[in-house]
């Protein structure tokens, strides 16, 4: 429901600042859902989420659907209390934004596709009251047209283009205050207005004024002959010249003047412009050197891009130039006189001085707490010990973390943070998304062509194996383009053919060149939720390794047509590593021993080799082989030892390897020179890790 509608006075009416000052918005009824409005939070990932772009039957439908799933995964048994918080302020915050979006998508919805201006304006500002917490300002604008509103019919695109730059450059009046108010706005926005106080900056050469430049198509000489009224350049610079005058005459106490300079863009040094030197020669009777006119603005105005602050702290306009000021003072000083000048910084602002001290130790050559998880207390170390491997699982790809940094594998492993996501324009399909469906259709594939007995792929079978796979895709990719909904579906079209590509790809080479072995299992799971997307024979329970708890999913398992062994795969759609681990991969590369060692206690049967086949285009159809020996599996035992003993003393520091950094998305809460501070540090506490590192 709606409030009745009250009237807006346009802004050039006879005591239009007496209007209404409240707002018609009257969607969220209840107060509590109303203020949770005005700070909704979580809703972008909610949008994301439910895949809500495209017309008004889906965003009803993806948004219910979205909500019960949140209520599908709060009734499930082995939900924790925390996470069920979590579930229900998202299930609360869902709800809110159904009551806010849904109104709004009808309205837009009922848009006609043509109408006179006066049906129009009637059904934007109903979407204004109805969208938009203080609309008067819209309103006001909408009210101005309502003259128009015989003419017609108007089609939506004509509307647009008429209210677009209205709306572009639309201001809402601010409130009345008792100290009074400021304008910000260009001059011809102040013209007939009187301020107290008015500043006009940018009075530097080739800005204000600008350059008057003839039109090349029309010359003055030219313009002269044809029409007197036509604007010539004797008009350009009068017109930049009254300009001044307006922003002067709107001055009712003081009028402040200032220019830039050095130009931002450019790096160069400005100069004033003659406007500048003619406001000084009003207010001083003279003209100026120009010379010493720069050098005087110079020195009061010391200030530089690299340390915006003036020379003299008694000058400083805030509190962080006051700060800058005081320091760079500090510079000139001997050491002797400086001592305890800037310890009001540390005592003023709590975080500041946290943040210094962080600052410090990070690169003081001795490990302490801001160097990652280091010299834990007993308490840390007790809360570290159910993080152990041997109490809880992890999947390869967490173990695979700590080699690359001790400190990423904490926040991503133990502490389980993972970077924000956010909704992004399709310009290409985003590659863990890539991966999904990928996996999804060579599962699928696998399992129909099992159940049509067109496994093992071989040359005699290829034709039909090639048109299921087309069949499978376009299933698979259909489900996902519904739920995605991409925005550009030619690019998704193209997209789509590159997988086809590839997965016909994968099936060739697999035909030509894996005739020995047969697939007996896909998506075999272990210490993973049952669903649909495994194997019938996957595992709920973990698998204890060396003593480590592990889960994941193999990809494919199979079997010797002729010995009885079996090899396990793992199915990557990037590029294959260089160099070629022999093992292990210095603890970076753990899938095929670990998955082989899990496979041989679940199946009970011995595991010959573990596979990573780089199944695309991209990875040139590559397979990298790793012989599961007792020489792998000491590697994979060492390894898990030194993690589980790094997590056991609490010793989990920032000590990233070689240009790991560079691609790491906890990089903003470390910052770029962790490499660079590692060195500094006392290397013997990272022998371990670096013995982890040159395992092959």
């Amino acid at each position: 429901m709606r409030t009745e509608r009250d009237w807006v006075a346009t802004d050039d009416e006879v005591l239009a600042g007496f209007g209404r000052t409240g707002t018609a918005m009257a969607v969220a009824a209840e107060p509590e859902a109303e203020a949770s409005l005005s700070t909704p939070a979580g809703w972008e990932r909610l949008l994301v989420d439910a895949s809500v772009v495209g017309g008004r039957e889906r965003w009803e439908r993806r948004l219910r659907g979205l909500e019960k799933e949140l209520q599908l995964q709060l009734q499930a048994a082995d939900v924790e209390e925390s996470e069920a918080a979590a579930l229900e302020r998202r299930l609360a915050q869902l709800r809110r934004l159904e009551r806010f979006a849904l109104p709004v998508i009808e309205l837009l919805a009922r848009l006609p596709k043509q109408a006179t201006w006066g049906e129009w304006i009637e059904k934007l500002t109903e979407l204004a009251e109805t969208a938009l917490r203080h609309p008067e300002a819209i309103l006001a604008m909408l009210n101005e047209l309502r003259p128009m509103g015989e003419v017609g019919p108007a089609e939506l695109e004509e509307v647009y283009t008429v209210l677009s730059d209205r709306l572009r450059f639309l201001r809402r009046q601010p409130p009345a205050r008792r100290y009074g108010r400021v304008f910000v706005g260009s001059i011809e926005e102040a013209r007939g207005r009187c301020f107290d106080l008015v500043f006009v900056p940018g009075l530097a050469e080739g800005v204000f004024p600008r350059r008057a430049q003839e039109d090349p198509l029309l010359l003055d000489v030219h313009r002269e002959k044809l029409n007197g009224r036509l604007r010539v350049q004797d008009d350009r610079v009068m017109r930049e010249r009254l300009l001044l005058h307006t922003a002067a005459g709107a001055a009712g106490k003081r009028l402040v003047v200032s220019y830039s300079r050095i130009d931002a863009v450019q790096s160069r040094p400005r100069v004033p412009s003659f406007y500048a030197l003619e406001v000084v020669r009003a207010a001083e009777g003279r003209l100026p050197d120009l010379a010493a006119f720069g050098k005087q603005m110079a020195q009061a105005a010391p200030s530089r891009l690299g340390w915006p602050a003036p020379v003299d702290p008694a000058q400083s306009i805030d509190d962080a130039e006051y700060d800058l000021a005081v320091l760079a003072e500090m510079e000139d000083l001997p050491a002797q006189k400086t001592h305890g000048l800037g310890r009001y910084l540390v005592e003023s602002n709590e975080h500041l001085g946290r943040s210094l001290r962080a600052r410090y130790m990070r690169w003081h050559k001795s490990w302490s707490v801001a160097d990652g998880i280091v010299n834990p207390d007993a308490e840390t170390l007790e809360l570290l010990r159910e993080s152990r491997l041997g109490k809880r699982s992890y999947s390869p790809t967490a173990l695979q973390q700590f080699a690359t940094c001790p400190y990423r594998f904490l926040l991503y492993a133990i502490h389980r943070f993972r970077e924000r996501e956010s909704s992004v324009a399709l310009e290409q399909m985003d590659p863990r998304t890539r991966g999904e469906i990928f996996h999804r259709a060579q599962f699928e594939l696998m399992r129909e062509m099992k159940q049509g007995g067109l496994l093992p792929v071989n040359p005699g079978n290829l034709r039909d194996t090639l048109d299921l796979a087309d069949s499978v895709l376009d299933r698979v990719t259909g489900r996902y383009e519904e739920e995605l909904a991409p925005a550009i579906e030619r690019v998704w079209a193209s997209e789509v053919e590159d997988l086809r590509t590839d997965l016909r790809g994968w099936l060739r080479e697999t035909a030509a060149y894996q005739l020995d072995w047969v697939p007996a299992r896909f998506e075999f799971g272990f210490g993973l939720p049952l669903e649909e997307g495994h194997d019938e024979a996957s595992s709920p329970e973990e698998v204890l390794v060396e003593g480590a708890r592990v889960r994941g999913s193999v990809d494919l398992v199979e079997r010797h047509r002729n010995r009885s062994v079996l090899r396990i795969t793992d199915h990557k759609t990037g590029r294959p590593p260089d160099p070629v681990p022999a093992y292990v991969g210095g603890g970076s590369m753990l899938q095929p021993v670990l998955y082989a060692m899990a496979v041989e206690q679940l199946l009970g049967e011995p595991v010959e080799a573990g596979r990573l086949s780089y199944c695309t285009q991209r990875g040139n159809f590559t397979d990298v082989q790793i012989r599961i020996t007792p020489q792998a599996k000491r590697h994979m035992q060492e390894v898990l030892t030194t993690i589980d003993e790094a997590i056991e003393k609490g010793f989990l520091p920032a000590a990233p390897k070689k240009d790991a950094c560079s691609f790491c998305e906890y990089r903003p809460v470390c910052g770029p020179y962790e490499e660079t501070r590692v060195r500094r540090k006392q290397r013997n506490r990272l022998e371990p890790l670096r013995a982890l590192r040159e395992l092959l």
